[in-house]
């Protein structure tokens, strides 16, 4: 008998701690969410989105690298970038941001540099004057320490045949690099 008894009293405890476990849930399950959430912060069900958010690396700096022109074939390319407070446009002005493309054969084009930035998408505006522009579409790796995409010239340098357009690829460099753009 006090076997039995003894059974029953743990099978009776045991559908109490699961019956309290449960509505404690159902009665306060805001503070249940906010738990999830505080969790999830770590990984889990974040840890996907984390990876397609923007890299914590800002790209102020100097950056550089190696153009691959369609028109001059394997070039350079510096890059001199002043971000904004607000972390989204580049700092345009007294020469905070410029670029310097050079090809062998003594191609090159270099001046103002403006952009926008979202994410890991930088969109740059390059101005070599007297009419000869280009865009810079680059894409910012998740670890903040490369950017890569196409670029496009257009203006009187194109019509000129002098520069079409290609693919550009740049780390963060030595400022000394910047020096003289």
């Amino acid at each position: 008998m006090e076997h039995t008894c003894n059974s029953i009293v743990r099978r009776t405890l045991s559908a109490l701690t699961i019956i309290a476990f449960v509505a404690y849930f159902v009665a306060f399950p805001s503070s249940a969410r906010a738990q999830e959430d505080d969790d999830g912060a770590w990984g889990g069900a974040t840890s996907s989105a984390a990876s397609n958010s923007a890299p914590q690396t800002t790209v102020t700096g100097c950056w550089g690298g190696s153009t691959d022109d369609t028109s001059f074939g394997v070039g350079s390319l510096v890059l001199k970038i002043a971000v904004s407070k607000n972390g989204k446009t580049f700092v345009k002005s007294h020469g905070m941001s410029r670029f310097d493309f050079e090809w062998p054969g003594g191609a090159f084009a270099f001046g103002s540099l403006g952009g926008k930035i979202s994410g890991s998408l930088i969109v740059m505006k390059a101005s070599a004057g007297k009419g000869c522009s280009a865009t810079i579409t680059g894409t910012l790796n998740q670890a903040g320490d490369e950017i890569t995409g196409p670029y496009a010239f257009k203006g009187n340098c194109v019509k000129k045949g002098s520069f079409t357009g290609g693919t550009m690829d740049v780390i963060p460099v030595n400022a000394s690099n910047c020096s003289g753009i």
